[in-house]
């Protein structure tokens, strides 16, 4: 007998204008080559049983200063910020977030699955 669950279905739909703003606020973050990540802060919404919607609400492109570390291989954000963004979107509002940095050989922001296998864990 199989009991397994499905997982549900996720995606993710971002206004054309949001999209715009908010990746040209990534590249402009940019000084030389580094990574620079954002977070979109989303409200979930249940389309069926097996099927969930991640509609943006509000988006933050993080300054160099909120960085720890900050480099083309990777980046840490400063846990005061960290902490900040907790407590605002995800406490205060009940949003959940989603982040998307750029890479060091392309520049532009995109979902990568490699970062997907590796942050998962």
């Amino acid at each position: 007998m199989n009991h397994s669950k499905k997982s549900p279905q996720m995606s993710l739909h971002i206004p054309p204008k949001m999209w715009h703003q908010f990746y040209r606020a990534m590249l402009d973050a940019r000084t030389t080559n580094e990574e620079v990540i954002g977070f979109l802060f989303c409200k979930r919404h249940q389309v069926s049983k097996h099927q969930i919607r991640y509609l943006p609400q509000a988006w933050v492109v993080p300054s160099a200063d909120c960085y720890e570390r900050q480099s083309a291989s990777g980046l840490v954000i400063k846990q005061d910020f960290h902490y900040y963004l907790i407590e605002t979107f995800l406490a205060k509002e009940k949003l959940d977030v989603v982040h998307i940095h750029t890479h060091a050989e392309s520049g532009k922001p995109e979902f990568s699955s490699v970062d997907d296998h590796y942050e998962s864990d």
